[in-house]
């Protein structure tokens, strides 16, 4: 049953995501109310873009079929304390991740609303790209429905949540749980998207300017070509990808993989993975992360990758 209502749907945050989903979803004509703190810094890129703002406090005044929740994560908890007495019975609240709804508990805190998950696999410009070219976007789904809530309402739950999807661009769509999503999403960040790629070539990067090679080409080798090795992988699998790359690329893929991939490698993942299982990531993940992501940053900013990035940015982009 396709949802009928010509209601806002209520998107909470403006941040990369919150702005991709918008704009996504404002262009499969739906009609959006951006809510925000009060003073918020989003407001006037929101206005700009041509979106209805509102504040926190006038939630309870706008009917909205669904509240998008895309602020951080770690604010999940805290502007649902402030704000769950304005939102209606059997409000459907829409995660983009697991997280807090998984280690916070949310779903047994606000048992009186719907937390549904939709869960693109993709950055916020990636959503928006995808969208705007007609291209693939894949992503997740599941729904805990609220109390005494029967098999018909659910049902119609599920079936406006995948139609949200759709209208938000993507084109598959596959049921999983909070749980096994969080653990997912919070493993393969760790161990391969967030941590092997930008510091594998940082530090590959490093290496090669030390042996003397101009930094300029070492960026080409260590970090520009990542766009294109990641693409023909995800493109043709790897079956096809190891039929196209050259005998000098295989072999040393065959070589590198044995060196470095070892068992010693294997129980490092097992020590990320037990911190994740065991609930500890979750809950160092509750300090503030200022401190930490200004000293990356600063480990970046002072590396000469950076600096010759920096040199190359426009001609790379």
């Amino acid at each position: 049953m396709m949802r009928t209502t010509e209601n806002y749907i209520g998107l909470i945050g403006f941040g990369s995501q919150g702005k991709a989903w918008a704009l996504n979803l404002r262009d499969s004509g739906e009609n959006i109310a951006v809510f925000l703190r009060e003073n918020s810094a989003s407001k006037k890129k929101a206005q700009e873009l041509g979106f209805e703002v509102f504040e926190f406090k006038d939630l309870g005044k706008i009917k909205c079929d669904f509240y998008l929740l895309l602020i951080p994560d770690n604010e999940h908890a805290t502007f649902l304390e402030k704000n769950f007495s304005q939102l209606p019975l059997k409000s459907k609240i829409v995660y983009a991740h697991g997280f807090s709804v998984s280690h916070q508990k949310l779903a047994e805190k606000y048992p009186h609303f719907h937390h549904l998950l939709l869960a693109p696999k993709a950055i916020a410009s990636e959503v928006r790209f995808q969208f705007e070219t007609q291209g693939k976007l894949l992503g997740v789904y599941t729904a805990k429905v609220a109390d005494q809530t029967t098999e018909e309402e659910k049902y119609n739950v599920e079936d406006e949540l995948a139609h949200l999807g759709i209208k938000l661009g993507l084109t598959s769509i596959y049921a999983s749980s909070f749980e096994e999503e969080t653990k997912a999403d919070l493993f393969s960040e760790q161990a391969l998207l967030c941590s092997l790629l930008p510091y594998g070539a940082k530090i590959c990067f490093e290496k090669l300017v030390r042996e003397g090679i101009d930094p300029k080409l070492a960026l080409l080798e260590c970090f520009l070509e990542l766009r294109s090795i990641s693409k023909a992988l995800v493109d043709l699998g790897p079956n096809e990808f190891f039929q196209l790359i050259s005998p000098n690329a295989l072999l040393g893929s065959e070589k590198a993989q044995a060196l470095l991939f070892d068992k010693a490698f294997e129980q490092k993942l097992d020590i990320l993975w037990n911190d994740i299982q065991s609930g500890d990531f979750q809950k160092t993940c509750e300090r503030d992360v200022t401190n930490i992501r200004r000293d990356i940053l600063q480990r970046f900013e002072q590396s000469p990758l950076t600096q010759t990035f920096n040199q190359l940015k426009e001609e790379l982009s």
